[in-house]
């Protein structure tokens, strides 16, 4: 669910990130129906806007693991049945891996500039889950349930800023805390695909 607040928080504070999905969505899905999942690889820019979903702002900052076995790491003795926290926050804002890490830029996630750099970091996607036998079971749901709810909202809705009483917009603080967004359709086509695809 957080990963999913993330998402609308990020439409709403980069209008023109959002723009650019749907221009995505219109030219290859159209707005005779709504996306699926076979659209998914025709969608490349969508897809790195949730990589840095899950890398800008991490849902579960720490993964705990416990050791079957006495081990060693780099000089290091780690007794059998310690519980070793991997930070997955540090890991997704390496700023060698990743430049300016506060930083919300999804173009980080395209080919060129993945190659740029002396080896392509990590995909956010592994590191958001956890690690080894024991990474998150739901790993492919959540990434399903993402991706849908993601391309079916842009493709139907605009994500504004809430609008105070005097009529401007007030954008939101990187927090989560309670506030409002305003979610619209698109279109009166938009409306109509999603009236029929609940019907």
């Amino acid at each position: 669910m957080a990963t999913l607040e993330n998402f609308f928080l990020v439409m709403t504070l980069h209008p023109e990130v959002q723009k650019k999905a749907q221009k995505e969505l219109d030219d290859i899905v159209g707005n005779d129906r709504l996306p699926t999942f076979n659209d998914g690889p025709y969608l490349p820019y969508i897809d790195c806007i949730i990589k840095e979903i899950w890398r800008w702002n991490t849902a579960v900052p720490f993964a705990a693991h416990s050791l079957s076995k006495d081990d060693e790491y780099r000089g290091y003795f780690i007794p059998a049945n310690t519980v070793v926290m991997v930070n997955n926050w540090a890991l997704t804002h390496n700023e060698e891996w990743y430049p300016d890490p506060m930083a919300f830029t999804s173009e980080r996630h395209m080919e060129p500039r993945r190659s740029s750099l002396p080896q392509p970091p990590p995909d956010p996607w592994t590191l958001a889950f956890g690690f080894g036998r024991r990474s998150c079971p739901g790993i492919h749901l959540a990434e399903s349930f993402l991706y849908i709810v993601v391309v079916t909202t842009l493709a139907t809705f605009s994500i504004l800023p809430e609008v105070a009483a005097e009529g401007n917009a007030v954008p939101p603080t990187v927090e989560h805390l309670s506030g409002a967004i305003r979610i619209v359709p698109r279109s009166p086509g938009a409306a109509e695909l999603l009236l029929l695809a609940t019907s």
